[in-house]
């Protein structure tokens, strides 16, 4: 069992929260980190890290009381223990009791899940190095057009998660991730133009330098000469990245939390369509190369897939084992707490299931169409209340299934509800993922474009 040395201290904790007529929660995490960075063939930034933590969870009187520490020896855990308690009884003291409160009793026991089996161990620090040089020189390679590499880099994490309770709920597993990334800068005459192609994988032999490198630079000099579309109201093609940031804001309005405060859009649609029929969206944890895969969640309830919209009708929403209890539906293990934050819910990895007709297919539905490749300024174009959004977009114009040229500097308007409900059609891309999001290309109807 990952951090078995704590076995004494967590069993002791346990038996003193029984004494003491609480339950307890003890999340365990260890973290290291690796990353680095090239400028003109030198080393720009290298940081490497590691870090372990401790986060107490006590629940007495109905009310619940936290306290973290990075000392995981047997007195810090306990001073931990006994901070958090008498939060709670604190609460407890000020507070009506919550009966929704409290720790789950049938959880995970005895699991040890490894997510990325030998991470880290096929690269020295000097490969690392070399791969973000190689992938520098491969976008500078690419075009004389490309006069910048503003920013690169190599990245891993790796790590641990242990959760254990004092009912007996005890589970653990191992993580990993490497992420590379490379910007390109292209300029001809008085333009230039930023853009940048990243991978997230599980395992390091995914990574490639050379297609990084000039995928990012072909990105870039794709937007040269650039120019505004016309003002109107547009069918749209949605690439992978802008279609997985509109697609990950919907996790926010199906939280049971968001649900029970009554500040979702969809908290009162169960059961019923709130997007179109192409809509299929499952939150999997058991996605093999998913990046937010857990076989439990942080509270320790096992996880499953589970359907939030099926052929355009909302199924679930994403519950932890308090708000299950708050709006009496069933736990779905989707619990998400750092050492140093309260419970939340969050989801593991949120994907859209493919369609049946190619990204050149539905390039060719309509005689003219944007392709927005990118999107930003969700911080704050995109208002969570109304679901109202309006973010800058690059992309490009289509006709007859043929790219007539780049578009820059123009913005894409809508309502998050009615952006669902226009998805006409899911490519058969295979898809990849961006962070813990993963969809294919997302045909829109009717969405506003202010250009020119």
């Amino acid at each position: 069992m990952i951090f078995r040395e704590l076995d004494p201290i967590l069993n002791e904790l346990s038996t003193q929260a029984r004494r003491d007529g609480a339950e307890m929660e003890v999340l365990l995490t260890r973290d290291a980190r690796f990353s680095v960075s090239i400028q003109q063939g030198r080393l720009d930034k290298f940081d490497s890290g590691f870090h372990q933590c401790g986060g107490v969870r006590v629940v007495i009187g109905g009310q619940e009381g936290y306290c973290s520490t990075e000392n995981l020896g047997r007195e810090a855990l306990f001073a931990s223990y006994r901070e958090a308690l008498e939060s709670a009884r604190q609460a407890s003291a000020l507070s009506a009791r919550d009966e929704s409160l409290g720790l789950i009793r049938e959880g995970a026991r005895g699991v040890v899940e490894t997510l990325a089996p030998g991470f880290g161990e096929h690269r020295s620090v000097a490969d690392k190095v070399d791969f973000a040089k190689a992938m520098e020189r491969a976008t500078r390679a690419r075009d004389a057009r490309i006069v910048g590499v503003p920013f690169n880099g190599y990245m891993e994490r790796s790590g641990a998660v242990r959760v254990f309770n004092s009912h007996g709920v005890d589970c653990a597993y191992e993580r990993g991730r490497v992420h590379a990334y490379a910007y390109a800068l292209a300029r001809e005459n008085q333009e230039s133009r930023t853009a940048h192609e990243s991978v997230f994988s599980l395992r390091e032999a995914d990574l490639d330098a050379e297609r990084l490198g000039r995928e990012a630079a072909e990105k870039a000099l794709a937007k040269l000469g650039s120019v505004q579309p016309e003002t109107g109201v547009w069918p749209v093609l949605l690439d992978l990245e802008p279609a997985a940031k509109l697609i990950g804001e919907l996790a926010s309005y199906l939280s049971g939390k968001v649900v029970a405060e009554k500040r979702s859009l969809y908290g009162e649609d169960l059961g019923r369509a709130i997007a179109h029929s192409a809509l299929t969206i499952v939150d999997d944890p058991t996605l093999v190369d998913g990046l937010g895969s857990r076989p439990f969640d942080s509270e320790g309830t096992p996880t499953a897939p589970l359907a939030l919209v099926e052929n355009g009708v909302l199924k679930n929403f994403l519950l932890n084992s308090v708000y299950a209890r708050k709006l009496r539906l069933k736990n779905t293990g989707h619990a998400s707490r750092g050492t140093t934050t309260s419970l939340s819910i969050g989801p593991s990895n949120l994907i859209v299931r493919p369609g049946s007709e190619s990204r050149d297919a539905l390039l060719k539905r309509y005689p003219r169409m944007i392709l927005v490749n990118h999107l930003a300024g969700f911080h704050a174009g995109f208002q969570e209340g109304s679901g109202n959004f309006s973010l800058q977009a690059e992309g490009e114009l289509w006709e007859n299934g043929t790219r007539v040229t780049p578009l820059g500097n123009f913005v894409v308007s809508g309502n998050f509800k009615d952006f669902l409900k226009s998805i006409e059609a899911v490519a058969d891309t295979p898809p990849r993922p961006f962070d813990d999001v993963i969809t294919p290309e997302l045909l829109v109807t009717g969405l506003s474009i202010a250009g020119r």
